[in-house]
Order: C-alpha cells, then sequence, then structure tokens
C-alpha cells in the first residue's frame, strides 16, 4: 500500500486529510470590568480553556489525536511512512484510530532524533476489542531499541523500556482505559486511569537512535498486530508527573 494513503472501512484509499488540533476561544473581557458585571447579572462566568491538546510543551514528541487523521500533530509533524488498511471510528474525545490484525493494520513512521532520549512518558487511551491468540502479545505501538506498549493474551498492557518491563492490571475488551508510563534512568512508572498501578528501579531505556515508530504492531517485523482503537496517544521525552498523568486521564 502506498505511504500516506489509508484505507476506509469503504475500502476507498484516499489521502491523509490534516485537520486542526482540538482549540477553545476565550470570551473577551469588557472594558472597566463590565464583563464581570455582565457575570453577575447572568451567572455565565469566564473560564479559559484547556490547552489544546496537542499544543507545544517541553518535551512533546509526539502527539496523534486522530481526528480522521494519522498525522503526528505536535510541532514534529510526523507524517505516516504506511498507512496499512486504517481507519476511524468513535474515540472517547471525537474520532479514535481503528487497527486489526485481520487483515493487518499499523501506521509506520520515520526515525526521528526529537525521539531520542533516556526519559520517556507514553499515554493513550485504548480500546481492545481481541485479545491476542494464547502466548501471543499485540502491539499498541512500538520504538523498538527505546520504548514499546504491548496488550497480552492475559489482557493486561506491558511496558517497556530498555531492558525494563511494567505490567498492569487485566484490561477490559471492549472499554476505554487510559494507561500511561513513565521510565527514567532510575526508574519506571507505570499508570492506569491516572492511578499507578506497577514500579520498578532500575535502569530505564537507551535512547533507541534511529529506531521508526509504529502503531498498531511490532517493530521491524510489522507484525503483532492490535485489534481496537486507540485516542489521544502521545509520547514524551521527559518523565511526566503523577498529576499531569492524572489530568491526561480525565474524561
Amino acid at each position: 500500500m502506498t505511504a500516506g494513503c489509508v484505507m476506509f472501512a469503504s475500502a476507498a484509499c484516499t489521502a491523509l486529510v490534516s485537520l486542526d488540533g482540538l482549540s477553545g476561544k476565550v470570551r473577551d473581557a469588557g472594558a472597566d470590568g463590565a464583563d464581570g458585571d455582565v457575570a453577575k447579572e447572568t451567572g455565565v462566568v469566564d473560564v479559559v480553556p484547556p490547552p489544546a491538546f496537542c499544543a507545544p510543551a517541553p518535551g512533546l514528541g509526539a502527539c496523534f489525536d486522530f481526528e480522521d487523521d494519522a498525522k503526528d500533530q505536535s510541532p514534529n509533524a510526523f507524517t505516516p511512512l504506511t498507512a496499512q488498511n486504517v481507519g476511524f471510528a468513535q474515540g472517547v474525545f471525537g474520532r479514535a484510530v481503528q487497527l486489526t490484525s485481520a487483515p493487518v493494520s499499523y501506521l509506520l513512521y520515520p526515525a526521528a532524533k526529537s525521539l531520542e532520549s533516556t526519559s520517556y512518558t507514553v499515554e493513550a487511551f485504548v480500546m481492545p476489542t481481541k485479545l491476542p491468540a494464547p502466548t501471543k502479545r499485540a502491539g499498541i505501538m512500538d520504538t523498538d531499541s527505546r520504548v514499546s506498549a504491548f496488550y497480552y493474551d492475559d489482557a493486561t498492557i506491558h511496558c517497556r523500556g530498555g531492558q525494563q518491563e511494567l505490567v498492569s492490571p487485566k484490561i477490559a475488551l471492549d472499554a476505554w482505559t487510559h494507561f500511561a508510563c513513565v521510565w527514567t534512568p532510575a526508574g519506571g512508572t507505570m499508570y492506569v486511569d491516572g492511578v499507578a498501578a506497577a514500579s520498578y528501579v532500575g535502569t530505564g531505556p537507551s535512547d533507541g537512535a534511529d529506531s521508526q515508530l509504529i502503531i498498531g504492531g511490532n517493530l521491524p517485523t510489522l507484525d503483532e498486530n492490535f485489534d481496537g482503537r486507540v485516542d489521544r496517544l502521545r509520547i514524551w521525552t521527559v518523565a511526566r508527573s503523577p498529576g499531569e498523568v492524572r489530568d491526561a486521564a480525565r474524561r
């Protein structure tokens, strides 16, 4: 299948369309505090909206909101080398990418210096729809020599950074779950729906030079494909705090 092309349920192949990220507007305050008077009379209070999901932030290496678009919405703007049999469906917020093992589907992105680090955070909403075959696993995302997240046949998510592995409790099929895996050179923590679920103390991931990124499979073989949906996937080259992870997990 040609790069930059996505296969929908209709089996029609069309170029990926770039959409704007989430945004919000702030109502202008009136002169001399007039807006405050209106708020008192009407009960309407200005609320500053949260930043757009993929807004530039220190350490944001890649961000995918999957609003009918597989392009990285971070300032790095990675475009898929290959979008194999990928579709979009209802997500937690708007749309999500739909992945299957039959036919094989995945998104493959180029290697990038901007994703090289020794501290990482990977976070996403996932909705698995099928368990891998017995003794098998399915790739949610993988950067090969850096960090990865796989869904296993026992319904757990395994996050690997270097030689260290973090394992979640069982993740339900056909339901949305937020997971986040945080690594530093001294250890790592996995969060499920904003709550710490596993941790280790020890060596973290290497900088993983020249590793590509795959969503929905395993590198470098492009197999072990995931059945389900993924929404709001972000890869950070910093270790996010527990509070930041909790905020990301809110729906």
